[in-house]
């Protein structure tokens, strides 16, 4: 007893079964990720279920702890469920910042259990451009500016990243920095004598 048996997602978790009986028995896993201790006895005892491994997705797995008797009479079957790892979607920098010329690149990192898009919003579209829109798992995704902000103040985007299958979002703010237009005159002031024909030179 039980006949049933769930499992945390992380490696390590356990749970235990007694076993009842004056014959000898085994006790054997059908799973690689799957152990019990200890395989065998000759009597009563407590076998220990371990999950040596974490779940490697979001999903659950199953797998079946075999009870046999010695002399062959007696089979018994525990069915063990290992919960799934907790849907997980983290982008960083939260904000990325570009220089103000056309081309300048930046990467968004992103950490995922699961499938993911990467869209731009209206108002980013023919500001920034993304080298992939869809992908799983762990990436990056390359990020660049259009063109040349000449407006004089940070021309701003925004990148969705979503998990539609977890429900998970996560948002990355994209800022480009204005070219700054000076303009320097010097000297300040120029004096002329009264003379009329008088002549200086101005630098720009």
């Amino acid at each position: 007893s039980p006949k049933n048996i769930v499992l945390a997602s992380d490696a390590g978790s356990s749970d235990s079964i007694s076993v009842s009986g004056n014959v000898g028995w085994t006790a054997s896993s059908s799973a690689t990720w799957l152990s019990v201790s200890p395989a065998n006895g000759g009597d009563s005892a407590t076998v220990v279920i371990s999950a040596n491994t974490e779940t490697p997705t979001t999903q659950s797995r199953s797998a079946d702890v075999i009870l046999n008797s010695s002399n062959g009479l007696f089979s018994d079957t525990i069915q063990v469920v290992q919960n799934g790892i907790t849907p997980q979607l983290i982008t960083t920098p939260d904000t990325l910042f570009f220089g103000n010329t056309a081309g300048n690149t930046g990467v968004v990192n992103i950490i995922s259990t699961g499938n993911w898009n990467a869209t731009l919003t209206t108002g980013s579209i023919g500001l920034f451009s993304v080298d992939k829109t869809t992908g799983a798992g762990n990436n990056i995704i390359t990020v660049s500016t259009a063109g040349v902000n000449q407006s004089g103040s940070l021309l701003i985007g925004r990148l969705i990243i979503d998990d539609p299958i977890d429900s998970l979002s996560s948002e990355v703010i994209l800022a480009q920095r204005s070219l700054i237009t000076t303009l320097n005159v010097s000297p300040d002031s120029i004096l002329f004598a009264p003379n009329s024909g008088e002549q200086t030179i101005v630098n720009v």
